[in-house]
């Protein structure tokens, strides 16, 4: 009777951390995907930028009108 009382709290318990984890995996998946998403737009907003401003001739002063 105590053993299977006993074994039932751990599965409870295990079961509560497996939902932590699997909250906090999605969680960190979401972040991830955003942090990627800005990343990835801002560097073809410096592509773009740097291609139609020069027509394809990438030079050095490339990077100083961007801020502009």
């Amino acid at each position: 009777m105590v053993i299977r009382t006993a074994q039932k709290s751990l599965s409870e318990h295990f079961r509560h951390v497996l939902q932590l984890l699997i909250g906090l995996v999605t969680t960190m998946m979401q972040w991830l995907i955003r942090c990627l998403w800005v990343i990835t737009g801002i560097h073809m907003r410096k592509l773009r930028h740097g291609l139609g401003n020069r027509g394809g001739n990438i030079s050095g002063d490339g990077a100083k009108d961007c801020g502009t």
